[in-house]
This record gives C-alpha cells, sequence and structure tokens, in this order.
C-alpha cells in the first residue's frame, strides 16, 4: 500500500508541475519534496509521541519504502532536470542503510530468540539502551533548531511553486494515503490495524526530507526553493498534524 501511494503521488506530482509549468529547475525538486518525508529527525519522535513506542514497526514500514523511493527513483526525477547533463544518478548504497535501519535489524534477533529481553538482560544494559533511545526526541528538536537557524527562515518565499509543493506535501500526499487505506477497508475487505493507518498517514504529513537541498546542489537546480520549501515544510507541519489528528479522531 505505501509503494503504491509513492507510485500515485509520482504520477500526481508530475501532472501538477506540468499544469501549473513549474520551471524545469524546480520540477524535481517539487515532485520529490511532495514525496519524501523527513521519517527521521521528525517523522520518528512525531509518531512516538503521538501514539507511543508501539507505533515504531508500523512507522518502519513507511520509513523502508520512503527510504528507498528517495535514494532511488527521487534522485533520478531530481538529476532528469539537470540543466547541465553532465551528472548521472549517482546511488550511494550507504543511505539504504541508516542507523535507525541499522538498529531494527540488530534488534530482530532479539525479537525472535528473546523476546522477553528487558526482563532477561541484565539491569545496567536495558537501562544504557532505554535512556539512550529516550533522547531521540530531544536530539531531533535540537537538529530540527539547528537546521531552521541554518537555513534562515526568513528567507523563504512563498511563491506559486513553493505554495504547490506545500499543498502537495500536507494535503495531496495524505489524502493519497487516507483514500487507499479506505478503499482497502471498505473494497478489498483488508483490515488494516487502527494505529498502522494512523502511522501512514501522519508519516505522509511530515515534512520533506531534509537533504532536499544538498542533492539540488549536486544536479544543479534551484538550491535557494529546495531550502525554502525544506525550511517551510518544516515549520508548518505543527499545524497541520494536529489538524489531521482532528481529522482522524472524528
Amino acid at each position: 500500500m505505501v509503494i503504491i501511494a509513492f507510485v500515485i503521488g509520482y504520477i500526481i506530482s508530475w501532472l501538477l508541475v506540468v499544469v501549473c509549468r513549474v520551471p524545469a529547475n524546480q520540477r524535481g525538486l517539487v515532485m520529490t519534496g511532495i514525496n519524501g518525508a523527513n521519517t527521521v529527525f521528525i517523522g520518528m519522535p512525531l509518531n512516538v509521541a503521538l501514539f507511543g513506542n508501539v507505533s515504531i514497526p508500523y512507522l518502519l514500514v513507511y520509513y523502508i519504502v520512503n527510504t528507498i523511493v528517495i535514494w532511488t527513483f527521487g534522485v533520478w526525477v531530481i538529476a532528469a532536470y539537470d540543466p547541465t547533463t553532465k551528472n548521472k544518478v549517482s546511488i550511494d548504497w550507504k543511505h539504504f542503510l541508516p542507523a535507525p535501519l541499522w538498529g531494527f535489524i540488530v534488534a530482530i534477533p532479539f525479537l525472535i530468540w528473546m523476546p522477553n529481553a528487558a526482563t532477561q538482560l541484565p539491569t545496567f544494559v536495558t537501562t544504557t539502551l532505554t535512556d539512550v533511545g529516550a533522547l531521540v526526541t530531544p536530539l531531533s528538536l535540537i537538529y530540527i533548531g539547528i537546521m531552521l537557524k541554518d537555513f534562515g527562515i526568513q528567507s523563504v518565499r512563498f511563491s506559486k511553486n513553493l505554495n504547490v509543493a506545500i499543498l502537495g506535501r500536507f494535503v495531496l500526499s495524505p489524502i493519497i494515503m487516507f483514500t487507499l487505506i479506505y478503499a482497502g477497508a471498505h473494497g478489498l475487505h483488508v483490515n488494516m490495524a487502527s494505529m498502522f493507518s494512523k502511522t501512514l498517514i501522519i508519516q505522509a504529513a511530515t515534512p520533506s526530507f531534509a537533504v532536499l537541498p544538498i542533492l539540488a546542489d549536486q544536479y544543479h537546480s534551484d538550491v535557494k526553493f529546495a531550502t525554502s520549501m525544506v525550511v517551510a515544510t518544516s515549520c508548518l507541519f505543527v499545524i497541520v498534524v494536529p489538524i489531521i489528528m482532528g481529522i482522524l479522531s472524528l
């Protein structure tokens, strides 16, 4: 379902950039910015704050697909609009196994062979790991603050194309996910846990991924526009998420 949501999202975002006549040096950024989410530094602590640690396995489903799509098709889309046409798409395989995913891989053996590890391991081990895990949210908030300070909130200019990207990220993306979940539940009779569906919808409305300006610079796109997109979505998500949560609670 997550993969289908990304496929539909890229198709609709391509139609948007064509209909709205987005300049070539911004088209790839808009398409990838609409569909690529910041699931680590914002999505993960947000999900834990809203639904607790039990929602992390559901979040990892979205996170893995999001990571793969960004560093394959997303990078290719941005590079396709490189005006110099000199840079070929280079895939850095280390992006497919970032630290959060390594943590998940290391945890799998414990989940299988030691399901009660929290009580079976020595106290100093569980206490240390618990305290380290508790640092995720505050460190993420510090990172977001540093990122916004470096990018500069005052540099954001809400142009037509930026508004298209913002609406695509906060309106189009969650609507696609909600529609697929609703269609699966009522049309295909696919039963999905309530927390799973809420997690997917919330993650579909998180800000655009933070490295977008870096990719814009690498493939000669509009770096200022990419920066504005990241900053704007990172600021506005604090308004959007409560609205979505209110709708989901109806």
